[in-house]
């Protein structure tokens, strides 16, 4: 479909966050728009944290239709909000934000997101299966939400012991959550169905490692990567290597953002031109 140039009409909306320069968003929407004939462009800028709330402020007065929110900044803006829907509010972060006329409401889409790739991926999260869960971050709130929502029974672990500690409790609500340090996991991924890399570790600009020691990788596992630019992370050729299932972070990236994209625009958004257009940058190289 033909569009016309952009002008005082269009719509913006944006990821912020620091880093932004691996993102796919800005390609994945920008050909959801177009495909629709929305008159709408997507940016992503890097924010520093002390200038996050005049960011919000300047979403407000030029009129943003919304906002993504990215590392490290998705439990910050909380405080920063208007509103907040009740799941956002339980996982305790916001990847999604809505402008409705100078009015800021975040929305966490990310674990609906993580249960769409596991999905897609013939993975079925349920009771009586068990994941672990490496990191203890925003984005690991929303998967442990979502496995947790799900049925499955949870091992946290994580270098910052103090995030570790406020997940379970969290989880802990809602689900069996044990904490276990990082160097006692051998004694603990007996019966794991499921690992989940939630750290950035083996994205763009982060250290370029395993989350989890390459021999405590089963071929009976799925091994999920949030991560999913570079789209083969040391995560996933470990995994493979070891035989085990795989599930890639960019179908996550597709779920969150079509739900992203759908509060937006009040349409349906069109998962196979984003899924195209990510994969065209994944498998070519290329980066935002």
């Amino acid at each position: 479909m033909e569009m016309s140039a952009p002008g005082a009409g269009t719509r913006l909306c944006g990821l912020i966050g620091d880093p932004v320069s691996h993102s796919l968003s800005p390609a994945m929407h920008n050909a959801a728009f177009h495909f629709e004939g929305l008159d709408m462009v997507y940016l992503a800028f890097r924010v520093r944290e002390v200038g996050l709330g005049k960011v919000l402020d300047g979403v407000r007065e030029l009129n943003f239709l919304g906002l993504n929110v990215t590392i490290p900044y998705k439990s910050k803006v909380i405080g920063l909000l208007d509103a907040i829907d009740d799941v956002a509010r339980e996982i305790g972060a916001v990847n999604t934000i809505v402008n409705n006329d100078g009015e800021l409401k975040g929305h966490n889409t990310d674990w609906l997101g993580a249960l769409d790739a596991l999905m897609m991926s013939g993975f079925e999260p349920a009771a009586g299966k068990r994941a672990l869960i490496i990191g203890a971050g925003d984005a690991s709130r929303a998967v442990s939400y979502a496995l947790a929502s799900s049925g499955m029974d949870l091992i946290l672990t994580s270098r910052n012991w103090d995030k570790a500690r406020l997940l379970s409790r969290q989880m802990g609500r809602m689900t069996s959550a044990e904490m276990v340090p990082p160097e006692d996991l051998g004694e603990h991924v007996r019966d794991i169905s499921l690992v989940v890399n939630c750290t950035p570790l083996g994205m763009e600009g982060f250290p370029n490692e395993l989350p989890l020691d390459e021999g405590l990788i089963d071929s009976g596992m799925t091994l999920f990567d949030i991560v999913y630019n570079p789209m083969e992370t040391p995560f996933i050729k470990a995994a493979r290597a070891r035989g085990a299932h795989i599930v890639h972070g960019h179908e996550m990236l597709l779920g969150q953002g079509a739900r992203s994209f759908e509060l937006w625009t009040g349409r349906k958004a069109p998962m196979e031109v984003m899924r195209k257009a990510v994969l065209d940058r994944l498998m070519g190289g290329v980066l935002e």
